[in-house]
């Protein structure tokens, strides 16, 4: 499957019945169609295939302006169930795991200042973009001004602690402060350094460097602003499922991403639905190549209690087979910038 065809199944998948979707899907996995994969005759600098996860973190700030989602609390609600049970799950295998949070939620309380939250930060104009709508009000009428007892959708504090308290190293990245749309057409370059610097700061007030960028909704962009702010890598749909980190023309490393864990085509089941993940670790392993499962925290309860601890026990039984590692996309984006710069 060519970039073409792989953007026009992205495209009409959402759109397609249900049933037909995951009939479509079996045909294109049963085929070998999917999941695409990389021949170029190139390993991953390391000699062996490569693991990674990443999770968005953003409780309330993703919904707010949503398109499709009415319920901004609820899906916070269940993310905020789910952590610490996928917490658990990655130390009792040592999986990593690149945590993109909403920099807002590196908060436990805030307030107005002159009638308006964060009244230093510039907000985006009014903009349409196929996720979210914003044509009216301020960027933060949804934000409540108090604190993380009254309203846990939209503080996360807590959270970052219980993620730095965990016995496995994970990653914590940038997902911007407010959840904006960063891509060049939506977002003024004084925007993008205003959102950035505002996550750093809180960032090193935890201890933390900020070096991963994960583009709220894939909406990438303002590249030079995240390159001069220090950061050296993304997460981005690249021509493969199955492929290699790329160094794009400002220098930053460009990390593919490969299956969103969530929405299954397989439907409820299990069995079908651990194969697809296991295809794509196999893929990888067979040609020593980059695969990247991310997700969204707010998953579905049988996600979490069902298939996570499944495929994680096949990814540790791999790794410790010798055949692949796991790595957070700052590792990642080290062992490419070293191995280039050689």
């Amino acid at each position: 499957m060519d970039l073409s065809l792989k953007k026009i199944y992205g495209c009409l998948y959402p759109v397609l019945p249900k049933s037909i979707q995951s009939k479509l899907t079996r045909f294109l996995y049963k085929t070998g169609f999917k999941p695409t994969i990389n021949r170029e005759n190139r390993n991953f600098p390391t000699g062996k295939a490569v693991v990674v996860f990443s999770a968005d973190m953003e409780l309330a700030w993703a919904t707010r302006y949503s398109k499709s989602a009415t319920n901004p609390k609820e899906s916070a609600n269940r993310e905020r169930q789910n952590i610490p049970l996928l917490l658990e799950q990655f130390d009792i295998y040592n999986i990593p795991v690149t945590w993109a949070i909403v920099g807002h939620l590196f908060l436990d309380a805030c307030k107005k200042d002159s009638g308006r939250p964060h009244a230093h930060l510039p907000r985006p104009t009014y903009f349409e973009n196929r996720h979210w709508r914003f044509a009216n009000g301020d960027w933060y009428d949804h934000d409540p001004a108090n604190n993380i007892q009254e309203s846990p959708e939209w503080y996360g504090r807590d959270l970052v602690q219980l993620i730095k308290k965990s016995k496995t190293k994970h990653e914590i990245a940038c997902h911007s402060f407010s959840h904006i749309d960063f891509s060049d057409a939506h977002c003024a370059p004084e925007l993008a350094r205003a959102e950035l610097k505002e996550c750093k700061d809180l960032a090193l007030q935890e201890g933390i460097e900020l070096r991963t960028m994960v583009f709220p909704g894939a909406t990438a962009g303002n590249f030079d602003i995240l390159k001069s702010e220090g950061f050296t890598n993304y997460r981005f749909e690249t021509k493969y499922d199955i492929d290699l980190p790329q160094i794009n023309g400002y220098g930053l490393v460009v990390i593919p991403n490969s299956f969103m864990i969530g929405n299954f085509p397989t439907g409820k089941s299990e069995q079908k639905t651990l194969g697809v993940l296991k295809k794509f670790i196999d893929k990888a392993i067979e040609t020593k190549k980059l695969v990247h499962f991310y997700f969204h925290p707010s998953l579905e309860t049988w996600i979490v209690k069902v298939i996570f601890p499944s495929i994680l026990k096949y990814i540790y039984d791999k790794r410790k087979a010798g055949l692949l590692d796991v790595l957070t996309m700052n590792s990642v984006s080290e062992i490419v910038l070293k191995h280039e710069t050689r």
